[in-house]
């Protein structure tokens, strides 16, 4: 270093310091792997933006010290950012209000004729069932 001579506890210290850092930054490559694998395993799809929330969150519990579970966080986040997993929970969604296709047609249309075979069933009246089966013919 400029051609001096480092003494021996400051050539330890420096040796310290390197080997710290080489630490950190190994620690930092295994959390990165670690939170890789645990996304791939609960099927993301949206890789960069679970990625991205994994990363505050686990900064987020580094910084208050508190144990790093990615394992938990990412099923944390399956749960409550279902999206970004190929579709999270499975409840039935409604099309949106300005919807005017298919889908509000399909829907209305299935529960008319649900609505025309319960009338038709219950009053035994002839036009009931041929109102059902025009309904349900579409």
């Amino acid at each position: 270093m400029n051609g001096e001579q480092l003494s021996g506890e400051e050539r330890a210290a420096a040796l310290e310091q390197e080997l710290a850092a080489a630490r950190a930054e190994l620690q930092h490559e295994r959390l990165t792997r670690q939170m890789e694998n645990e996304l791939r395993r609960a099927g993301a799809i949206e890789t960069e933006a679970a990625t991205a929330l994994l990363r505050e969150r686990v900064r987020a519990a580094q910084e208050a010290g508190k144990e790093v579970d990615v394992r938990g966080f990412v099923q944390e986040m399956k749960k409550a950012k279902g999206v970004l997993f190929g579709g999270g929970a499975k409840t039935q969604v409604s099309p949106p209000s300005g919807a005017t296709g298919a889908a509000r047609s399909e829907r209305t249309g299935v529960e008319a004729a649900t609505q025309a075979a319960e009338a038709a069933r219950a009053s035994g009246d002839r036009r009931a069932l041929l109102r059902y089966l025009r309904l349900r013919r579409g």
